[in-house]
C-alpha cells in the first residue's frame, strides 16, 4: 500500500482543512478494508476526509475485462470476414455474367460471318447440351464450306464456355442454339431472315452449397441463364 497510516502517529500530522487522498494499485487491493478502517479513524477524531474514498481508483485492467474486449474484437474480425467472402462470391458471380454476354456475342459475330451457314440452319444446336462437338475439320488452316466452318465455329464457342481455350470457364454451364420457338427462346424465327436464339445457363455458388457433381444436374446450386437474340438474312 503506498500510504501506511498510524493514527497514532500521524494524526498530529494531518491537516484538517485538506482532503487526504490515497491511491491504489491492483495489488493494494487486498489493503482496502483496512485503509477504510483509518477513514473512520479520522472521521472519529474530527478531520476532514469527505472525498477519500471517492478518489481510491483503481490502475490497470482486470481479466474479465481483457476477456469482453476479445471477444468484441473476435466478432469483429468475424463480421469483416463474412463481408469479404460476400463481395468474393459477389465478384465471381459479376465475371460469369460478363464471360456469358461475350460468349453469346462471340457465336452471333461467327454466325454474322458465315451468313450461308446461319441461314441454312447449320448453327443450330435444338436441345440443353454441355457436350463438345466432335467436329475434326480445321477451317482455321483449311478451306471449309459453309456447314464446315458452322460446326468449327461451334466447336470453338464450346470449348471456350468450358475453359478449354484459357477462358474463363462458366460453372456447370449448359447452352443450346434455336430458331424454332420454344420456353426458353420464344423470339426464334425460321426462314430468311432467320432470328436466332443464343441460351447459355449456368451454376453458381451463392450459399453453403456444392456445386452440381455433373453439367446435366444443377444440384443444389442457384441458376443463371442468358439469352440473346440475333436475325440474320441475306
Amino acid at each position: 500500500m503506498r500510504s501506511n497510516l498510524n493514527t497514532n502517529n500521524s494524526l498530529g500530522k494531518l491537516d484538517r482543512k485538506k482532503p487526504f487522498v490515497v491511491s491504489l494499485s491492483n495489488h493494494e487491493q487486498p489493503f482496502a478494508k483496512a485503509l477504510l478502517s483509518e477513514v473512520e479513524g479520522l472521521r472519529a477524531n474530527g478531520f476532514e476526509v469527505n472525498g477519500l474514498v471517492e478518489n481510491i481508483t483503481q490502475r490497470g485492467f482486470s481479466m474479465i475485462e481483457i476477456l469482453i474486449t476479445l471477444v468484441i474484437i473476435a466478432v469483429a474480425m468475424l463480421g469483416t470476414a463474412g463481408l469479404q467472402l460476400n463481395a468474393m462470391k459477389l465478384n465471381k458471380g459479376s465475371q460469369s455474367r460478363t464471360q456469358a454476354i461475350f460468349l453469346a456475342a462471340d457465336i452471333a459475330e461467327r454466325m454474322e460471318a458465315n451468313k450461308a451457314g446461319a441461314i441454312a440452319g447449320n448453327y443450330e444446336l435444338n436441345t440443353l447440351t454441355s457436350a463438345v462437338s466432335t467436329t475434326t475439320t480445321d477451317c482455321a488452316s483449311n478451306a471449309c464450306s459453309a456447314a464446315d466452318l458452322a460446326a468449327w465455329d461451334i466447336k470453338q464457342w464450346e470449348l471456350a464456355i468450358q475453359g478449354d481455350n484459357g477462358d474463363l470457364a462458366l460453372p456447370s454451364a449448359e447452352w443450346k442454339i434455336v430458331r424454332t420457338a420454344d420456353a426458353d427462346c420464344p423470339a426464334a424465327v425460321t426462314g430468311n431472315p432467320s432470328t436466332y436464339c443464343i441460351f447459355i445457363r449456368w451454376v453458381e455458388r451463392r450459399t453453403d452449397q456444392n456445386y452440381a457433381v455433373n453439367n446435366s444436374a444443377f444440384g443444389t446450386g442457384e441458376s443463371f441463364s442468358y439469352t440473346a437474340i440475333r436475325t440474320i438474312g441475306n
